[in-house]
């Protein structure tokens, strides 16, 4: 395994043009904790697809990106999108940072997510510190699942919810997560407002998750 490299990675060029909302961004529509009425930061928006189209189904959202969009705002919002940006940086230290300030610009929820581990032969090149430098000189960092949702444990010092293969949320509240949960095993039953059944039901919902 190589100690340095010639010259420094080339993270921007891993930004991807979609034709569609990002898996993670879709995931937190369907979830609600991206919605109309709640104020959305794309932190590493990348070439600002989720971003746009967040704005065109009229959700506030604004995209910062320290390559393509350094000079947008980036105040705190309700949920704040991580979306694939932790997998491409290629010093730990820096990713527990990125982690950290995402979370406190977090009002409501973080939502973070990377690729995984299974992904490796899509990811072909050089390994590098705990990762891999591509042929593009980009570098990803595949992660386990229970790695990702450590990492954004340590970060936010709250109990995760894993929201779908590669995506984790950390709620500020934990009623909101809570009532994510509820609402996942039974979406048939209006939760709204019902801090009664949220505590009756959060035992039991702290003993499966152990388990």
């Amino acid at each position: 395994m190589s100690q340095s490299r010639p010259e420094p990675i080339a993270r921007h060029r891993t930004a991807i043009s979609r034709n569609d909302l990002s898996l993670p961004c879709r995931q937190a529509l369907a979830d609600g904790l991206v919605d109309v009425g709640t104020s959305v930061l794309d932190y590493g928006s990348g070439r600002g697809q989720d971003t746009a189209r967040l704005n065109d189904m009229g959700i506030d959202a604004v995209g910062w990106d320290p390559h393509f969009n350094p000079n947008a705002s980036k105040d705190p919002a309700d949920t704040v999108l991580l979306t694939y940006v932790l997998n491409v940086i290629d010093h730990p230290d820096e990713r527990a940072a990125v982690l950290a300030d995402a979370w406190r610009l977090a009002k409501r929820a973080l939502v973070v997510s990377t690729r995984l581990s299974w992904e490796h032969r899509r990811v072909q090149g050089e390994e590098w510190a705990d990762g891999v430098v591509t042929s593009r000189n980009t570098f990803q960092k595949l992660f386990q699942p229970d790695e990702l949702r450590h990492d954004v444990e340590t970060a936010t010092a709250t109990r995760c919810v894993a929201a779908s293969a590669g995506t984790v949320y950390a709620f500020r509240s934990k009623t909101d997560r809570l009532a994510l949960i509820t609402r996942r095993v039974a979406p048939e039953f209006d939760w709204t407002g019902r801090t009664d059944a949220l505590s009756v039901v959060s035992g039991l919902v702290g003993f499966a998750e152990l388990r």
